[in-house]
């Protein structure tokens, strides 16, 4: 079964298809099922301190950090 994760349109190149969300502080429970999505290059783990504005995805394509202020 394809895992379904939220997606976005990067503001900096347009592209949708290389944008992948940026998971923090994912469960111990959740951590591996993250990581085979993280190799199969779904999603970007990071670590577990989240500032009040955090990039919420990224941009393989391009390799720019979305923040949830450039969403429309």
């Amino acid at each position: 079964m394809e895992e379904e994760l939220e997606s976005a349109v990067c503001p900096k190149c347009g592209r949708a298809d290389h944008v992948i969300p940026i998971i923090y502080s994912c469960s111990r429970s959740d951590y591996a099922r993250y990581q085979r999505l993280e190799k199969e290059g779904k999603c970007l783990l990071a670590g577990c301190i989240i500032s009040v504005e955090t990039p919420v995805f990224y941009c393989k394509s391009c390799k720019y950090n979305i923040w949830e202020s450039e969403l429309s």
